[in-house]
């Protein structure tokens, strides 16, 4: 649950607009090294304060985000997902997508808004679309290549990650048939 950006008014993660602005900021990264830092991302509090530095540029911090979105799938299923998406059928503007969820594993078997422990009867999980798409894969192998670049000196762990990634989907999609959406 951390990575990726969601798309503009919905709860969606979609993973194509994802490494399409990871490259993006990976290139700008390299092309003009920008060291502005605006602000605060405290990661293991889920809080960005906006107009606060961290002592960490904002767009090196961006990258990582958005990479982080991108491996999560990779880390999953050996292949990166075409997204994630609220299982509401109405879209809330709420500001935050955290009102979306109660944070428990939806059970069936339990009446809406009764708990079990980590279970809830609430339908309120996210869906993970999982399956492989070739032109998916190598849009995500274009951003994971340029993203560790940009992230070499940075976050060397992360970076090294982003491109076993994408060399492991480069030579898996170069082996394997296309399969298109």
């Amino acid at each position: 649950n951390w990575g990726g950006w969601h798309d503009a008014g919905d709860e969606d993660l979609p993973s194509g607009s994802i490494a399409q602005t990871v490259l993006s900021l990976a290139l700008a990264q390299e092309e003009f090294a920008p060291q502005m830092d605006e602000t605060t991302i405290r990661r293991e509090e889920r809080l960005v304060l906006l107009h606060q530095p961290d002592g960490r540029p904002d767009l090196l911090q961006q990258i990582e985000y958005g990479v982080e979105g991108l491996l999560g799938g990779f880390r999953a299923a050996g292949h990166i997902f075409p997204g994630i998406i609220g299982s509401r059928s109405e879209y809330l503007i709420l500001g935050d997508t955290v009102n979306g969820t109660d944070n428990l594993l939806y059970d069936p078997r339990l009446k809406p808004g009764e708990r079990n422990g980590d279970r809830s009867g609430n339908f309120d999980d996210r869906w993970a679309f999982t399956s492989r798409q070739t032109g998916l894969q190598y849009d995500s192998v274009q951003a994971l290549a340029a993203a560790s670049r940009a992230l070499r000196s940075y976050n060397p762990k992360l970076a090294e990650e982003c491109l076993a990634a994408a060399l492991k989907i480069w030579e898996f999609e170069q082996s394997h048939p296309p399969v298109f959406a």
